[in-house]
């Protein structure tokens, strides 16, 4: 069947939109607070009802309508449509067609066989000589598990800095997080996943094993046991589902590269409205399944999502926070970025976008990228110097610390370099940024206005700048260490931070990432893989026609 594009729905205003899109947002925070208390999900019915009558007048007495999806209110048409609005109505159709096509392929993984097969061909197949800069393109199943076993293992021992009650708080995640993506893929069939047959593992693996000194129970190559530090079975099968597919999209390798291409290649003004169809076969263009990384990514984080332990408000990460033992209450994002900023693109996320915990971190990955032969972001960096700085809150549920997920123990661990510097945390795609108005910082004010700026936004948010933000003050004065990438600019750098009030993902975004502690939601629940169809109800069936 051909694949047409959507009908030109005609110029728009989102005022209804935003509306509705607030009203969700309220529900979300007291759905969050009767989860963190052990409540019943759910909102009452005369509750959702009052918030509905405050969002109306909100309006000013104009209904809200729910917007799980894109459904531009008809009385709303406009005539003409500028530019800003063209790239928000676009953003609002691509995100509602991402979500879309992630439930759809649910229903294709029957088994879990199209899901494991799809990341079994990345890893078999990666693009090569694409990003001339990368050093990735060689490595293989082997070298992520290696990492990812022997990582989880250390951070899973007591050492200097990490108390034992750290430890034990990780392991009760972990546990967590074990029985939800054990209880949402028991469907899958033991002959579609690869990752268990012994043959999947080789040299890395072992060496790695060799180097943690596991028992000999667990790294012996002989008898029916034969896994290195007891593979991804039983106990270890979060590695699979969680851990993989973030080990694949945080390490320097072409999938990190590949996917951050071809979904921010949806923004692009020019091209045709996304839909479902049409995104799917973007994102796979040249063969390679992206898309079902896209989607293991997405159902990675709805698993940490739903593992969360009730934690009170003002905990970074909403219970999450055993896995980002280090860092303080900031997270930060830094972007090379032309010499006027583009607005939608600093506000608006197409992909997944990776934050530090420190300064430290993000210089370390502008460093890179100025560095980056072939790259656009070198010719950026030597062409404006200008670097735009987010800050996230992780101690405000609406500045960070519900939509903000550590990924740092898939990416490398604590000790592994360049991961226990930067210490990644990941934000969903198809999310928006809204900055706190008036408090924006940068290099070409005088510095006893950045000062003052600076000092408001550490009464607002509580925290002191000079313990969670260590290096801000100077990197604003355009010093940014002896690093050998910025230091081969030749025009003074110039920095400009924003500090972000509140992230909010697109209504059908936080829906899906929500879906997994719903029970009824069981068709948004991504790992929850279909089961095949009973041949005994076919027989039957079959055997009636023929009578």
């Amino acid at each position: 069947m051909a694949v047409t594009d959507p009908p030109d729905l005609g110029a728009f205003d989102f005022s209804a939109l935003d509306a509705a899109q607030a009203l969700r947002l309220r529900e979300d925070v007291a759905h969050d607070q009767s989860r963190a208390q052990g409540k019943p999900l759910g909102l009452p019915g005369k509750q959702v009802g009052r918030q509905r009558k405050h969002a109306k007048e909100d309006t000013g007495g104009k209904d809200v309508e729910d917007h799980a999806g894109f459904t531009p209110p008809a009385r709303t048409l406009k005539p003409a449509v500028s530019a800003e609005t063209a790239m928000r109505r676009r953003w609002w159709i691509a995100g509602d067609a991402f979500v879309q096509m992630l439930i759809a392929m649910r229903t294709e993984f029957v088994e879990g066989k199209g899901y494991m097969q799809g990341l079994q061909c990345l890893l078999g197949n990666p693009p090569k000589g694409q990003v001339p800069w990368t050093g990735g393109d060689n490595l293989t199943f082997d070298d992520f598990a290696a990492g990812l076993l022997y990582d989880t293992r250390e951070a899973l021992q007591s050492k200097p800095g990490c108390s034992m009650e750290d430890v034990q708080r990780l392991m009760s995640l972990l546990r967590r997080l074990e029985g939800y993506v054990v209880g949402e893929t028991h469907n899958m069939k033991p002959e579609n996943d690869w990752t268990s047959q012994p043959e999947a593992f080789g040299r890395a693996s072992w060496a790695a094993a060799a180097k943690a000194k596991a028992t000999p129970a667990f790294s012996s190559r002989e008898g029916p046991s034969a896994l290195p530090m007891g593979g991804f079975g039983a106990g270890q099968r979060f590695l699979v589902f969680v851990g993989l597919p973030l080990a694949l999209y945080c390490a320097d390798c072409p999938h990190l590269y590949t996917v951050l291409q071809r979904l921010r290649a949806l923004g692009n003004a020019d091209g045709p409205l996304v839909t479902p169809q049409n995104l799917r076969t973007s994102l796979d263009c040249d063969g390679r399944p992206y898309s079902v990384l896209i989607y293991a990514l997405v159902a990675a984080l709805q698993a940490l999502d739903s593992a969360r332990p009730p934690s009170p408000f003002g905990s970074p990460f909403a219970g999450l926070e055993p896995m980002a033992p280090r860092g303080g209450a900031l997270m930060f994002r830094g972007l090379w970025v032309p010499e006027i900023v583009n607005e939608h693109w600093a506000d608006h996320s197409w992909a997944f976008n990776s934050f530090s915990r420190s300064i430290d971190g993000v210089l370390s990955v502008l460093n890179f990228y100025a560095l980056a032969e072939g790259s656009a972001a070198k010719d950026l960096a030597h062409r404006d110097a200008h670097i735009l700085l987010l800050v996230a809150n992780l101690t405000s549920r609406e500045g960070g610390s519900r939509w903000a997920y550590p990924v740092q123990l898939f990416a490398g661990g604590e000790s592994s370099f360049p991961a226990s510097v930067e210490q990644e945390v990941l934000v969903p795609p198809f999310s928006r940024y809204f900055f706190e108005p008036d408090l924006e910082v940068c290099t070409s004010q005088a510095p006893e206005e950045r000062l003052r700026r600076l000092q408001a936004v550490a009464e607002k948010w509580r925290i002191s700048l000079t313990q969670d933000a260590v290096g801000l003050q100077q990197l604003l004065e355009g010093k940014a260490g002896h690093r050998r990438g910025l230091s081969a600019l030749t025009r003074p750098l110039r920095v400009t931070v924003r500090f972000i009030r509140t992230i909010e993902p697109l209504y059908a975004m936080r829906e899906l990432l929500n879906a997994g502690a719903a029970v009824d939601c069981a068709k948004m629940r991504l790992l929850k893989f279909p089961a095949a169809k009973s041949t005994a109800k076919g027989a039957r069936r079959e055997y009636m026609q023929v009578a």
